[in-house]
């Protein structure tokens, strides 16, 4: 299959429903077809997180310095007050390899991506669900004390207005509240395989 480098597919949605996990089975399951676009932010290394893999972690001023150059395709600045985004050096080097990029990314960014890259080039998902859904499975993770939980349940609000404000522009919506990470992972697969098949 000939892959257009700049074609990007973009997996969106509130926070706690599971978009790095969707990430991680996409990249197993395609391993010749998308590369992981890894993200900058300012906020701090977690335990378990490697330089480079999860995300680029670098100082706030760093950062502003790479916006104030335009070297980002998309940033934003989160509740917590950390910045995140995406560098344009990380589109290159996809494009390099000759993959799809995929990129795990609020809404904002992700129009903003859309806007860059084209809306044709753009495949755009959101998956949702109910915040009591999403209150559980954040809890499972032990990553979030109970005021940084109640935030993001608050930023998934968010996330969903700015959906709903703005969903012509995606190609799949997921409610996933009754679905494993599996079930919502057949979804995205059945996706990318008509996508892929109808672009041969």
């Amino acid at each position: 299959m000939k892959i257009n480098p700049f074609k990007a597919l973009l997996i969106t949605g509130a926070s706690g429903v599971g978009k790095g996990e969707q990430v991680k089975l996409i990249l197993a399951d395609f391993p010749n077809v998308f590369e992981l676009s890894v993200s900058a932010t300012t906020r701090s290394k977690r335990e378990y997180e490697t330089e480079g893999k999860e995300y680029y972690f670098i100082s706030e001023q760093k950062f502003l310095e790479c916006k104030n150059k335009g070297l980002f395709a998309e940033w934003h600045k989160n509740d917590n007050g950390y910045y995140y985004g995406t560098l344009l050096s990380e589109l290159d080097r996809i494009a390099v390899l000759q993959k799809v990029v995929l990129i795990d990314i609020e809404v904002h960014g992700a129009l903003r991506i859309i806007e860059y890259c084209g809306q044709d080039n753009v495949f755009a998902i959101f998956i949702d669900a109910d915040d009591d859904t999403r209150r559980k499975w954040l809890q499972q993770r032990n990553t979030e004390t109970k005021e940084s939980l109640e935030k993001r349940i608050v930023e998934g609000g968010v996330q969903r207005a700015m959906f709903a404000k703005n969903q012509t522009k995606f190609q799949l919506f997921i409610a996933a509240t009754s679905y494993s990470i599996e079930e919502i992972f057949v979804e995205i697969r059945n996706a990318i395989e008509e996508v892929t098949a109808m672009n041969p």
